[in-house]
């Protein structure tokens, strides 16, 4: 596992990688950083999970969606907040909300990018958070 050192809104980014897949965990603001070290240390193909629905956590998505081609997940309770601008918080920061190709559910067990992992559930911060 890699951490990124937080820049912009001091989001933490964190990749959970396996061999040349990896899982970007928050990708934050600065999505150059990111594929300077995906690059850095061969990875090739990504998914990006959001932890939840603050543009603090999601704005660098739309660059590696464009440099990379990956697929960006959430969890399910996410589906009714994540594309409200005042919600998002995208509006004050001028970004539109990434498309998302997934939603997943509080115990759903993913196995992808050579790991498994378990979705948690963990409203608080706000409504739709995962770990």
């Amino acid at each position: 596992m890699l951490f990124i050192e937080p820049e912009g809104f001091q989001s933490n980014c964190y990749i959970l990688d396996k061999n040349d897949s990896a899982f970007v965990i928050d990708p934050g603001t600065d999505a150059e950083k990111i594929i300077r070290i995906l690059n850095k240390n061969g990875i090739k193909k990504i998914a990006v999970i959001l932890t939840h629905s603050h543009v603090d956590h999601w704005a660098g998505a739309p660059d590696l969606i464009k440099e990379t081609g990956c697929k960006i997940y959430m969890g399910s309770a996410a589906k009714d907040v994540c594309f409200r601008p005042e919600v998002n918080l995208g509006a004050m920061a001028g970004l539109d909300f990434p498309g998302i190709d997934g939603f997943w559910n509080d115990g759903e067990v993913i196995s992808d990018m050579g790991v498994t992992l378990k979705v948690i559930f963990t409203p608080g911060h706000t409504s739709c958070g995962i770990s």
